[in-house]
């Protein structure tokens, strides 16, 4: 993976912590405490390898899963949409994470911009 496109990747998981839709915005405490955030940085990157990879398949309709080195946590990947936003494609995404017995089903817009998916903080 080069470097900037682990940058990107960072910059991308950052986001996914800290920011939220409009509909999730009581949900801003719980996001910086999720499952995700609590990975470890191999893991983290192997899923935002995954989530890229995912918004890059234009072409299937079926979810991927991602499994955890360790094998302890497991993410769905589901697009959800296709959509425009100031001239940009831009894919809404699912993400259901499950971590031993704790549950998390998040929803995430992201568009490419020069060839990176970033979030679409809306």
């Amino acid at each position: 993976m080069t470097q900037t496109r682990k940058i990107n990747l960072l910059i991308v998981l950052s986001l996914l912590m800290t920011l939220t839709s409009i509909g999730y915005a009581q949900n801003a405490l719980f996001l910086r405490n999720s499952i995700i955030a609590e990975l470890a940085a191999s893991d983290l990157d192997s899923l935002l390898e995954a989530i890229s990879e995912k918004l890059d398949d234009d072409v299937s309709t079926e979810s991927s899963t991602w499994i955890s080195e360790s094998g302890d946590t497991t993410s769905t990947l589901i697009v959800t949409s296709d959509y425009k936003k100031n001239d940009l494609d831009c894919r809404g995404l699912e993400i259901d994470t499950i971590q031993q017995s704790q549950r998390v089903v998040t929803n995430y817009g992201f568009c490419n911009v020069d060839g990176n998916w970033l979030m679409d903080a809306q």
